[in-house]
């Protein structure tokens, strides 16, 4: 018995090469003894006896053209990772560091490692108080270790935006000492915005104090966002210290969480 295919239309492509080593292997009785016409992927006609003779380059050229399918269509997925990356890496960075924040034992581990429970950022126009009662009593009262720019606890000599980039990562939370003079000051948004990015998604993280009577048009938009504590015209003054007052109880809380 003799199968006929001549006339048939065939295929001589990558996915057929194995029909065709076929034909000139198997036992089968063939007419045309296995030699037919067939079009290439190219659409130019040849014959199954040709791509025979020359089936392991062919072999050859179709795992070339997969590797070259594979390989461009990889690099395409990295090139618009790498577009993507950078067009969103600051996006990018702050997800990556929420999710590694939000981890509690990295949470627990980190902690461990800072030198400093708080940064305290205020103006110069509150420097007695900041160094007065909330000193005293977050450090000498609740043993706190802060971290004050104007104390020493930098490096001397060390200009101020590389002591704040430095610093607020040594310290567990930071401080707000919102007043109309801080609200007013380049400085002091620009250090209440590096605080709050860095301590993004950790609202327990930030304490936001506010030591005057202030609108909520006057207060910088990242710092209205966060609870606060409100200082009355007592814990105001920088001369007395009562540790009871339902504010000192908060802030030692707002510390402890």
């Amino acid at each position: 018995m003799t199968v006929l295919l001549d006339g048939n239309p065939l295929v001589c492509t990558c996915a057929s090469l194995d029909f065709v080593e076929w034909l000139f292997t198997t036992k089968v009785k063939l007419d045309s003894n296995g030699s037919y016409s067939c079009l290439r992927n190219d659409g130019n006609i040849t014959t199954t006896n040709a791509v025979y003779n020359h089936l392991r380059i062919f072999r050859i050229r179709c795992i070339t053209t997969v590797w070259f399918i594979f390989s461009v269509t990889l690099f395409g997925v990295l090139l618009l990772f790498i577009l993507v990356g950078y067009r969103y890496k600051l996006h990018l960075q702050y997800f990556c560091l929420f999710i590694g924040m939000a981890n509690p034992l990295f949470l627990k581990s980190k902690e461990e490692t800072l030198e400093y429970d708080a940064y305290v950022a205020y103006c110069d126009g509150d420097y007695e108080w900041v160094y007065g009662p909330l000193r005293i009593f977050l450090e000498e009262r609740r043993n706190f270790k802060l971290l004050l720019l104007d104390r020493g606890d930098v490096l001397a000599g060390e200009h101020r935006l590389f002591a704040l980039n430095n610093s607020i990562p040594k310290c567990k939370k930071i401080i707000l000492v919102i007043s109309k003079e801080f609200v007013n000051n380049d400085w002091a948004y620009y250090e209440a915005t590096v605080g709050i990015e860095h301590f993004l998604g950790l609202q327990a993280r930030i304490i936001v104090i506010n030591l005057e009577n202030i609108t909520k048009t006057e207060i910088p938009q990242c710092v209205l966002q966060m609870m606060s504590l409100d200082a009355n015209d007592h814990i105001r003054k920088t001369d007395t210290l009562n540790e009871n007052n339902i504010f000192w109880k908060c802030l030692d809380q707002a510390m402890k969480r």
